[in-house]
């Protein structure tokens, strides 16, 4: 004997495709409130990120702005305080280096810095100076140091050009017995400038030229687009 049980379900087809509708609608707004959710955090994030982005380029600008105001206002000082023995105000010089900026790959607030150093010696002065900066940019750019080392260097030999040959020397610079002992009778006789002169020629038949040499590189070019770019960051800050 067989145990056949059948068992027929049978329900309303409008009601369950009633609790169906209601159900997809449900999920709907579930889906539609997650997105919605979703979308506040990404808006949120996306403002923090991009208000952080301002803040970052607000800060670049404004420490390029105070770097150059810095440099400008430290060379402004030495001038004042030697009595202005280099014979040019701060606008001058500060115009300068822009110039030299243009030409080499110097940025012009680092050439203020070296500017500095050599006013800080009072016997650098008039076209002395001038070309002492010149000089040393050239130095800097073949002996490979930095601007600031060279200019100390050249501002004291140029200062004391008798004791200061020294030094210059020892950095490979050679100057003939005639050299040092015309430089020895000029200083002796009062004539400094004179003797400024000389190592000032010796250093041109040596290193003359050589950072506009390198300004007209590829990558002299480079830097100055660079520093052009940081010219446009100090308005802007």
């Amino acid at each position: 004997m067989s145990n056949n049980v059948r068992v027929d379900l049978t329900g309303n087809n409008e009601k369950l495709n009633h609790t169906l509708k209601d159900s997809e609608g449900l999920f709907t707004k579930f889906g539609k409130g997650i997105t919605t959710v979703f979308a506040g955090i990404a808006a949120v994030a996306a403002t923090v990120f991009v208000g952080k982005q301002i803040f970052d380029w607000g800060s670049y600008f404004v420490d390029a702005a105070a770097k150059s105001q810095e440099a400008e206002a430290t060379l402004g000082a030495v001038l004042k305080a030697t009595g202005n023995a280099a014979g040019y105000t701060t606008e001058q010089l500060v115009a300068m280096s822009e110039q030299l900026q243009d030409v080499t790959k110097f940025e012009a607030e680092t050439t203020q810095g070296a500017m500095g150093i050599l006013a800080s010696f009072r016997n650098v002065r008039g076209d002395v100076f001038l070309d002492a900066t010149k000089a040393a940019q050239d130095m800097a750019t073949v002996l490979k140091t930095d601007l600031s080392g060279a200019s100390m260097q050249l501002g004291k030999a140029l200062n004391d050009p008798v004791a200061g040959l020294t030094a210059l020397k020892k950095s490979g610079v050679t100057f003939t017995d005639s050299q040092e002992k015309m430089i020895a009778t000029l200083v002796e006789s009062g004539d400094v400038m004179g003797a400024q002169r000389v190592i000032l020629e010796e250093l041109a038949h040596e290193f003359g030229g050589a950072a506009e040499e390198v300004g007209r590189s590829f990558s002299g070019r480079m830097e100055q687009m660079k520093n052009r770019f940081g010219d446009i960051t100090e308005s802007l800050g």
